[in-house]
């Protein structure tokens, strides 16, 4: 499965990116909690290599928690601090404020001993689309500076946002990996970080079943009241069976394969992570 999807607003986001980071103190990178590695842009971390970086494993209410706690202590190191939230609910502004400042103590140092009273921090925000960024920088300035939307795509310029705090963020379009294996494609296919336009549904959907099958079968049980040790190909046509997606004994396997990354997506199969610190992308 090859999928390929950088739209051009997405180039030149990281040409500005490049031009713009010597303008600020550090970055501040928005991954999901549920694909913490497949969310992950190795391109923008390596522009913004040079200063110190906040990671943010958003969506954390819809990842699994020792998961979670297993990727903050896999990312956490020397001149990078990790948290996990929801930004969508949580009020989190003072403790990312407090973890900004950590992180900028040597700037912010130097600062004052050349009798410079600014107190401001410059941090860049960047994710990938669908990542929760514009609601999490929304969250921080307190009103809805970044568009926001249930689809990849909708930021697609940078822009300077104040908040009632120190900090000065400046807002990123959600940039895309140019490259991606297969398994790194269908994590994001899955978490609805790529458009649906450009996706074989039916292929994403049999792909997401067999991984539900495998490491969560007792959830597919449960939510769709399915005998247990059906293939994942069993368990697609008993769940259309269910939903009204099975006519002259046909599957729509399309109507399935939406009906399981929506619920996936919006929590009702529970709180699953896709991914261990261990993993690594396949090509």
């Amino acid at each position: 499965m090859n999928i390929n999807w950088f739209p051009g607003h997405m180039k030149k986001a990281t040409d500005r990116i490049k031009t713009q980071f010597d303008q600020v103190d550090l970055s501040c990178e928005v991954l999901d909690a549920r694909i913490p590695e497949s969310s992950r842009n190795r391109a923008l971390e390596a522009i913004t290599a040079s200063k110190p970086r906040l990671i943010i494993l958003n969506k954390a209410d819809l990842a699994d928690p020792d998961k979670t706690k297993a990727w903050m202590e896999a990312l956490e190191r020397k001149d990078q601090s990790v948290l996990a939230l929801n930004a969508r609910d949580e009020d989190f502004s003072a403790i990312v404020e407090k973890r900004a400042k950590v992180l900028c103590r040597p700037i912010l140092e130097k600062r004052r001993e050349k009798g410079l009273q600014n107190r401001e921090i410059r941090m860049m925000v960047f994710g990938i689309p669908n990542s929760g960024k514009s609601t999490f920088i929304n969250k921080l300035s307190g009103r809805k500076s970044a568009k926001t939307g249930d689809r990849p795509g909708v930021t697609t310029a940078n822009q300077w946002i104040k908040t009632p705090t120190d900090l000065l963020l400046l807002d990123t379009p959600g940039i895309m990996v140019k490259k991606m294996g297969r398994t790194q494609g269908l994590h994001l296919s899955w978490t609805g970080a790529i458009k649906e336009e450009v996706l074989n549904l039916q292929e994403i959907g049999y792909a997401f079943i067999n991984f539900m099958v495998d490491h969560y079968g007792e959830v597919l049980v449960d939510r769709y009241d399915l005998p247990a040790g059906l293939s994942g190909l069993e368990a697609m046509d008993r769940i259309g069976k269910k939903m009204g997606a099975k006519v002259g004994g046909y599957t729509d396997y399309d109507r399935v394969s939406a009906r399981l990354l929506d619920d996936f997506q919006k929590g009702k199969l529970g709180r699953i992570s896709l991914e261990i610190p261990e993993d690594k992308d396949e090509a």
